[in-house]
């Protein structure tokens, strides 16, 4: 198995924008151009890293792509990529506890809700890089649920009760960042469907279908069609899952980076996965 570590930094380590509409830009960015050799990232405030399973020409290739497609998604001009080779699986599983826990090794306030990484895809929160956890189970197989919601700091996340109040407050961008996208304005297939998704979440609380096609940004008409279609289960998972996140972890969807509850300091912390 090969495997590569890439580092893109930005122009004279200017800090990266982390807004949420950046930040899910660039994920989209990561997710379409790495394709099936992606295994991990993370995009931290000058730089972005990602673990490639890949051979070392293609990897090359890879990065050069990347550093077109980050750069149009960061409206920057990024250097070429700094690449450095993983030497065995016990190389490869603390490169990749490195990379999603970036923001802390290097004392960087972490986006409570990892928006910033691929931990969502692995946990079930995000589905556009959801094929990142079957590489992961494949090339590091003692990796668990319990050890990846460690790494996110979720460990005290669990099934929650979705009131109206919460929905009301977060559904639209909790279903934006099921797919991550800015909002949900738009005719793209993925963006349909999870519209669907939260229509159904919304009948479930008990919102009026006025409120909730008014929480989703769609005519009343949409909206009713919206809650008679059926709902893709996945997305209906992911969802539910993003509503617990915000539940335990309460911050307005436009601030997206700040000190959080569940995180352990870098200098602190024991490693947390299994060698």
């Amino acid at each position: 198995m090969d495997a590569y570590q890439l580092v893109f930094r930005s122009p004279r380590r200017t800090v990266f924008p982390r807004d949420r509409a950046t930040v899910r830009r660039v994920v989209r960015a990561i997710v379409a151009t790495a394709g099936a050799a992606l295994l991990a990232f993370h995009i931290s405030d000058t730089h972005v890293h990602l673990l490639l399973l890949a051979n070392r020409a293609r990897t090359g290739r890879l990065a050069q792509a990347l550093s077109a497609s980050l750069g149009r998604a960061l409206r920057a001009r990024l250097p070429s990529a700094s690449i450095s080779d993983i030497h065995g699986g016990d190389h490869l599983s603390s490169a990749f506890e490195y990379v999603l826990c970036n923001d802390q090794r290097h004392g960087v306030p972490p986006d409570p809700w990892r928006e910033n990484t691929n931990l969502p895809d692995l946990l079930g929160a995000r589905v556009i890089g959801s094929a990142t956890a079957g590489r992961v189970r494949a090339v590091l197989p003692r990796i668990n649920g319990d050890h990846l919601r460690e790494l996110a700091g979720w460990g005290d996340v669990v099934e929650t009760k979705r009131t109206p109040a919460l929905l009301r407050e977060h559904l639209a961008d909790s279903a934006s960042a099921v797919i991550a996208r800015s909002g949900l304005a738009g005719r793209e297939h993925d963006t349909t469907e999870v519209t669907v998704v939260a229509a159904h979440l919304a009948a479930e609380v008990g919102l009026e279908p006025e409120e909730a096609a008014a929480l989703l940004g769609v005519a009343l008409s949409s909206g009713r069609r919206h809650r008679a279609a059926s709902a893709d289960a996945k997305l209906l998972a992911a969802l539910r899952c993003q509503l617990d996140v915000r539940a335990v972890r309460p911050l307005r969807d436009d601030v997206p980076f700040q000190a959080s509850d569940g995180l352990i300091a870098w200098e602190e912390r024991r490693r947390v996965l299994p060698r």
